[in-house]
């Protein structure tokens, strides 16, 4: 696999598992509070305008 895939399945992981770290730490409280899947749909929603093209361009 290409490094710079690589790096991109490695930004899409943190964004993915700081979100689940997070809410395992209980970072947020109560009842309102978002579960993991949520927080981890929020953290991928950031990389949005993420230069993903660049990543294939030689």
């Amino acid at each position: 696999m290409d490094a710079r895939l690589r790096f991109a399945a490695a930004v899409a992981s943190a964004a993915v598992r700081a979100a689940v770290e997070g809410w395992a730490a209980g970072d947020g409280t109560g009842e309102d509070q978002p579960g993991p899947a949520e927080l981890a749909v929020a953290n991928l929603a950031t990389l949005r305008d993420f230069p993903w093209d660049a990543l294939t361009e030689s």
